[in-house]
């Protein structure tokens, strides 16, 4: 009878790979081999980063431990569970690893996801919403089918790239219902999850049985929870005016969600100096980054005098020998990005290809640029471009720093022009980032391997998400109030 029941339950767990009529395709070890080797060959080739923060022979042992892995046919999602951790091991969060699109149809039309929306206070996740009207809301996630959180955060974190040893990233990147999601690249999906909740009141957890939720479900709960939690991100930027004090926000240097950026700057800042503003707060917790160049306009209205925003900027190399595979799949795509690279670099007497001189320099500084008090508000979201800005306000404007590490690598990051490289057999793909940003950092020293490190940490508490207190707001006019 045991034998029985064990039988069935593994019929049951594959066919949740098999919902609807969805079933996922098998590739043989030697197609998947093939796709190891080509997207390791791929970085090791064409990303200049590679070696920043993991050595040679660290990286090697990896690649070597994870290969050893694929030992029969297996579909791409499994694949994707052996080879992300290589991608992780570059310690480059704009090295990503992509599910294949048959993988991202499958997981639209059948997949079944834990029904839990969460909120990170530090380390610990709270549960967001209603559980199939259970009242969940503000109860610890313990664990899911049996296994401790710590475990279920530790193989999802080995599947999410983040720069250098950083994990304020990997924490920020699966709130809201993006824990789910990273849940089920991580773990093989079920028709129901036992989830383990405890109360922080009383510390008293309890298991409970819940049934999944499809996508189009996930979507519809996740829309109203965005719109109550988290719908303060969605202005691209944002000026408000507290008496001698100013809170500049920016939740993207994304070049599409302004109208006109460099208008929109200039008229921050025209009514900064009209105002006679003496405590400047910018916030770029939200910020991912975006169009590069941006936070050096916003920073030449900050700064009195010139400065080197890089030490250098490197490629591995001008072409590459793996385009066929990639979104430069034409000629005449080749040729172009070919004569981008070659006019935009140069080989330098050492052998490294170096960024010429003039390309996107750093705006000169404003004649009439704030000269008052600078903080910056930073967090795991702030990445890329924004935790770039944030390093330059601490290191060319001093700025006090509250919050949380940033996101991005303090001393620069591999991203600009990149390759997507789509392996042939399992449909994977591969963002290989092809320029290594490396920041000037005069008489700073911050942690190798992270972001940027806050002067001030706030004191955060769930009650108090829930009640929409802004802690590291608070922290910063204290301490405004405190100097004054």
């Amino acid at each position: 009878m045991k034998r029985i029941v064990l039988v069935l339950l593994a019929f049951l767990a594959s066919n949740c790979y098999a919902q609807n009529g969805y079933v996922l395709s098998k590739y043989s070890l030697g197609q998947l081999r093939d796709d190891f080797d080509l997207a390791v060959n791929s970085l090791k080739e064409a990303h200049p980063g590679l070696y920043w923060h993991t050595g040679y022979l660290e990286f090697d042992s990896i690649c070597n431990v994870q290969r050893s892995k694929l030992s029969q046919a297996s579909d791409a999602l499994e694949f994707y569970r052996i080879l992300a951790p290589v991608i992780v091991a570059s310690r480059e969060g704009h090295c990503k690893l992509s599910l294949s699109d048959e993988v991202d149809r499958f997981l639209d039309k059948a997949g079944l996801y834990p029904p839990l929306f969460v909120k990170f206070i530090g380390q610990v996740p709270y549960v967001i919403n209603t559980i199939q009207g259970r009242p969940t809301v503000a109860l610890e996630l313990v664990s899911i089918d049996g296994r401790p959180i710590s475990e279920v955060l530790s193989a999802m974190f080995a599947l999410m790239p983040s720069d250098g040893h950083n994990r304020t990233k990997k924490y920020a990147a699966l709130e809201g219902q993006d824990f789910s999601y990273y849940y089920l690249d991580a773990f093989s999906q079920r028709a129901s999850y036992l989830i383990g909740l405890k109360d922080p009141a009383t510390n008293i957890t309890t298991e409970v049985d819940c049934g999944a939720l499809p996508a189009a479900e996930m979507e519809k709960q996740w829309a109203v929870l965005r719109a109550r939690f988290f719908g303060r991100n969605d202005v691209a930027s944002s000026l408000v005016i507290e008496g001698g004090s100013a809170i500049l926000t920016f939740n993207t240097f994304r070049s599409d969600k302004y109208p006109d950026f460099y208008k929109t700057v200039d008229g921050y800042f025209q009514k900064i100096g009209s105002l006679k503003v003496k405590n400047l707060i910018i916030d770029l917790r939200a910020n991912g980054g975006g169009t590069e160049g941006y936070e050096d306009y916003v920073l030449s209205h900050l700064v009195s005098k010139a400065y080197r925003k890089y030490s250098y900027v490197q490629a591995s190399a001008l072409s590459f020998s793996f385009y066929r595979f990639t979104n430069l799949n034409t000629a005449e795509k080749q040729a172009s990005f070919n004569a981008t690279m070659a006019r935009e670099h140069f080989v330098d007497g050492d052998g490294r290809v170096l960024r010429r001189t003039g390309i996107l320099e750093p705006e000169p500084p404003r004649k009439k640029a704030f000269g008052g008090k600078v903080y910056v508000l930073i967090s795991g979201q702030t990445y890329s471009g924004g935790s770039e800005f944030a390093s330059l306000l601490k290191i060319h404007r001093k700025a006090i720093a509250v919050g949380e590490e940033t996101g991005g690598g303090f001393y620069g990051n591999t991203s600009g022009f990149a390759l997507t490289l789509t392996l042939p057999n399992s449909g994977l793909k591969l963002k290989v980032p092809l320029l290594k940003f490396v920041l000037q950092v005069p008489g700073l020293s911050n942690p190798l391997g992270h972001g940027l490190m806050p002067d001030y940490r706030p004191e955060e508490s769930f009650s108090g998400f829930l009640k929409g207190i802004d802690p590291g707001l608070d922290l910063v006019k204290r301490l405004i109030a405190r100097a004054e």
